[in-house]
């Protein structure tokens, strides 16, 4: 079986969903092909003609939620659309499922 993992995460949210890992690897264990959908790196989500650019990360700092962080290593975000990279993604792998993750840092 063919598995697409969707991980929707905006950009600079730094929570890192366990499942995915936990699942990919007990699936590949198995024999399944386990392939990943990442969203993290993408500059902007266009959505109904409104760009969402945030930076959830930077944002907590600009807040005092955070303390300011800078990644020593330069981070290469693409300019793509997202959505089409994710249809083609799909058209291209032609998964037997599709699964999602998410996380919530409210808690």
């Amino acid at each position: 079986m063919k598995v697409l993992f969707l991980y929707p995460n905006h950009k600079g949210m730094n929570m890192l969903p366990p499942a995915v890992g936990l699942l990919s690897a007990c699936l590949k264990r198995d024999g399944h092909t386990v392939q990943l959908f990442d969203t993290t790196h993408y500059n902007s989500v266009e959505i109904d003609g409104e760009v969402d650019d945030t930076d959830s990360d930077k944002s907590k700092s600009d807040r005092l939620m955070a303390k300011p962080y800078h990644n020593p290593k330069e981070i290469t975000l693409k300019y793509s659309n997202v959505f089409e990279d994710f249809r083609n993604t799909v058209d291209t792998f032609s998964p037997d499922l599709l699964a999602l993750s998410t996380t919530e840092d409210m808690f």
